[in-house]
């Protein structure tokens, strides 16, 4: 059997070195363990607003028959520019009429009737203090008296303390009707009063304190 024919090595050449495997040296980054998977957030349905709660139904508006005239109030007259004095005329003009119906019931005039008034309210006078708080002379206030002593409304009497002063007496009035009236009106200026605050309160009181005041003196003027 032939072996197969193997070239010799030249001459002179150097046997051949075994080949050397190439090695990477660069450093190998150690493996690193899975990371855990980040938690997925659970679905979050839309937010939507709470629905709001049926509203009441508004009260229904009685009507102005069914409605007390004491509990009545004028609506408010439109913004604009305020006129004094015409304003100070329609007020004094509301009260004389009113006053005047109420006379007329009681078979006085307004300004007997409003005396009287005084009177009754606030008690057992004499003429001097009936002359100061009306703001008439002394001469008027002394025909006053002695139409109303006339009429039966008022009485004359000595004072118990002072027999040398007379004091004047309201006597109560059979008229129908004028209880009635004055109660009505003193329940309605109750309900507007109770419209306004402490502030408003006080401005509009001393707003009145002064109008009495310069009506009084200026009826005084026109007494002398």
């Amino acid at each position: 059997m032939t072996e197969p024919y193997a070239p010799e090595p030249l001459y002179g050449s150097a046997p051949a070195e075994p080949a050397v495997p190439l090695v990477d040296a660069r450093p190998v980054a150690p493996d690193l363990p899975d990371e855990p998977p980040l938690p997925v957030a659970p679905d979050i349905p839309a937010a939507h607003p709470a629905p709001a709660p049926p509203m009441a139904p508004a009260p229904p508006v009685p009507h102005a028959a069914q409605v007390p005239h004491a509990a009545r109030v004028p609506p408010a007259p439109p913004h604009g520019p305020v006129d004094g004095a015409a304003l100070g005329a329609e007020l004094s003009t509301a009260v004389i009429l009113f006053h005047e119906a109420i006379g007329h019931r009681l078979g006085l005039s307004a300004a007997d009737q409003r005396a009287l008034g005084i009177i009754g309210g606030r008690g057992p006078m004499t003429a001097g203090t009936l002359a100061q708080l009306t703001g008439l002379s002394p001469g008027a206030v002394t025909g006053l008296v002695d139409r109303l002593e006339r009429g039966g409304h008022v009485t004359r009497s000595a004072d118990p303390g002072d027999r040398r002063r007379i004091v004047i007496t309201a006597v109560p009035s059979p008229a129908p009707g004028v209880g009635e009236a004055f109660a009505r009106l003193s329940a309605a200026m109750n309900a507007l009063v109770g419209r306004y605050d402490a502030k408003e309160s006080a401005a509009i009181l001393d707003y009145l304190q002064r109008t009495i005041a310069i009506l009084r003196d200026q009826t005084r003027l026109l007494s002398d």
